[in-house]
C-alpha cells in the first residue's frame, strides 16, 4: 500500500498507481499537511473531504476517471493537484462543492458528453498552466460551470475549450466571478469553436476582471447579460460581444 512519513503537522506519502490506491491515500492522511507523491497512472474516481492536501504528478502522471464526477472536492480548503494528465470520459470530470483548489500543470479532457467538464459551485478555483477542456460535437458540451457565489482565478497559461455545438467554454453565473492573476505574465485562452458557440457568458449579476497586459484571447464571443459586466485591459475576442 502508500508509504507514508512525517511528524504531526506534516506527512508526505508516496503512491506508485501500479500497486497502490490514491483514494486510499487520501483516505489514510492524518496529519495537518498532507503532500502525496504520485508515479504513474491511477485508473480511479476520487473523493477529498479534507483540507490541507497536496497531490503531486512529479513529472507528469495519469489520472482515468470512470464516473461523474470522476474528482469530487466538498468542504475542503486548500487542496493543491500539480502535473496530471486527466482523462473523464463521458462523464463530470471534476465538481467542487464549497471547496477552494488550486490547479497548476493539470489537463482535464472530457469527450462525448452533454455536460460540463468541471463545475465551480459556491467554491474557488486557482488555474496555473492548466487546461479544462471538452472534445466533442455534440449538443451543449460545456467546458467549465462557475456559479453560486464561485471565483475563477486565471493566472496565465490556460486553455478553457470546446469543440460542441451550441457549447459555451466558459459560463459565469449566478453572483460568480472570473479574475485575471495581476501577477499572471502569459495569455489565457477561452475557445468554443462548434457550430453556434459561445466563447464566454457572463450572467446573474456576474464578472469578469482581466485587468492585466499579459491578455485572454478569447474564441466564440462574449454574452454578458442580467447586470453582469466585464473589465479588461488586454483582450483579444474572436465572435463579438453583446
Amino acid at each position: 500500500g502508500p508509504a507514508g512519513a512525517g511528524s504531526a503537522l506534516t506527512e508526505t506519502i508516496l503512491v506508485d498507481c501500479a500497486t497502490d490506491s490514491l483514494q486510499d491515500a487520501i483516505d489514510a492522511a492524518t496529519a495537518g499537511i498532507v503532500t502525496i507523491n504520485v508515479t504513474g497512472t491511477c485508473t480511479e474516481d476520487l473523493t477529498i473531504s479534507r483540507s490541507n492536501i497536496i497531490i503531486d504528478g512529479g513529472l507528469g502522471s495519469t489520472l482515468v476517471l470512470s464516473n461523474s464526477p470522476g474528482i469530487h472536492i466538498f468542504g475542503a480548503s486548500n487542496i493543491e493537484i500539480s502535473d496530471f494528465t486527466v482523462t473523464g470520459g463521458a462523464n463530470t470530470s471534476l465538481v467542487l462543492d464549497d471547496a477552494q483548489v488550486s490547479l497548476t500543470d493539470v489537463d482535464i479532457t472530457t469527450t462525448g458528453h452533454d455536460f460540463f467538464t468541471a463545475v465551480v459551485d459556491h467554491s474557488k478555483l486557482k488555474m496555473n498552466d492548466s487546461s479544462i477542456v471538452h472534445t466533442t460535437p455534440a449538443d451543449d458540451a460545456s467546458a467549465l460551470l462557475v456559479f453560486n457565489n464561485s471565483t475563477l482565478i486565471i493566472n496565465g497559461g490556460n486553455t478553457i475549450s470546446t469543440n460542441g455545438d451550441e457549447a459555451t467554454a466558459l459560463v459565469i453565473v449566478q453572483s460568480s466571478a472570473v479574475t485575471k492573476g495581476l501577477d499572471s505574465t502569459t495569455s489565457d485562452t477561452i475557445s468554443s469553436t462548434g457550430l453556434d458557440g459561445l466563447g464566454i457568458l457572463i450572467e446573474g449579476a456576474s464578472s469578469a476582471f482581466f485587468i492585466t497586459d499579459s491578455g485572454v484571447s478569447i474564441t466564440g464571443g462574449v454574452e454578458i447579460i442580467g447586470g453582469s459586466y466585464l473589465l479588461a485591459d488586454a483582450m483579444d475576442v474572436t465572435g463579438g460581444m453583446s
